[in-house]
């Protein structure tokens, strides 16, 4: 029965992680439109790094984590570096908040 329940967990895990990437899927969608891009608004930006799908991922992984479209923008713009994956502008742009 354990074995069950352990299995259980990881399928639901499973269920939970694929529905979040569909969320952050459409709603990156839907940012690529919205977001406006201010190219050289932060010293580290390059024009690279803005028209990059982990620029767009990160603006949408932030609003998806409740960050509004233009801070997630401007956040993302501001440690979007060339270089750097979506994991690492997120977490850049959240410490940068005091998170």
């Amino acid at each position: 029965m354990p074995v069950i329940a352990e299995l259980l967990a990881g399928v639901v895990a499973l269920i939970s992680f694929v529905a979040l990437l569909v969320v952050v899927v459409t709603v990156n969608a839907l940012a690529r439109a919205a977001v406006p891009r201010s190219v050289g608004s932060s010293p580290a930006s390059s024009v690279e790094s803005l028209d990059s799908p982990e620029f767009d991922d990160a603006v949408a992984a932030l609003i998806v984590l409740g960050y509004g479209k233009r801070e997630s923008g401007r956040m993302a713009r501001e440690h979007a570096t060339a270089g750097l994956g979506v994991e690492q502008i997120v977490g850049r742009a959240i410490k940068s908040q005091g998170g």
